[in-house]
């Protein structure tokens, strides 16, 4: 998750001087953000923060990336809708998070691996750019508008 942020471009205006990824309800991580907590990306301070279940909005418009954990159906519709326009790329897990307008899901894929879909339209109503490499390497690349809400 933390390497998208090679693969990605924000509107200028809405980085400062720290990238702050966000965990948004349970940590399926442990503890493999300690390493990059405090590390510098093009001279950016890497700030990770873990939110509840009820973090404020305004506190996850603030994260450059936002992992959502386990969260489907109307919540994730709502979370996803009040982030709309913001420039925060969301990573979830499922195929569903990206056909409910999450940018970047996590999907199982054969042989056990893990594999990616990408909601390209997405990411650019929210003034993101996802580059080709990371697109090509996607299971699956929504580029228009997807109207299937899957609850």
């Amino acid at each position: 998750m933390y390497r998208f942020i090679s693969f990605v471009s924000w509107p200028e205006d809405s980085l400062g001087k720290t990238i702050q990824i966000g965990i948004f309800g349970g940590n399926p991580f442990g503890d493999a953000f300690d390493e990059i907590d405090g590390s510098t990306i093009d001279g950016r301070t890497v700030k990770v923060v873990y939110f509840g279940r009820y973090a404020d909005k305004e506190d996850l418009r603030n994260c450059q990336l936002l992992f959502v954990a386990h969260l489907s159906g109307s919540p994730l519709r709502t979370l996803l809708d009040s982030l709309s326009g913001s420039p925060v790329l969301t990573i979830g897990d499922g195929g569903a998070f990206v056909d409910q307008g999450g940018m970047i899901g996590f999907v199982d894929e054969a042989g056990g691996r893990i594999g990616i879909e990408i909601n390209v339209h997405a990411a650019s109503r929210s003034g993101l750019t996802i580059r080709s490499m990371l697109r090509r390497i996607a299971g699956r690349v929504i580029e228009e508008p997807y109207h299937n809400h899957v609850n």
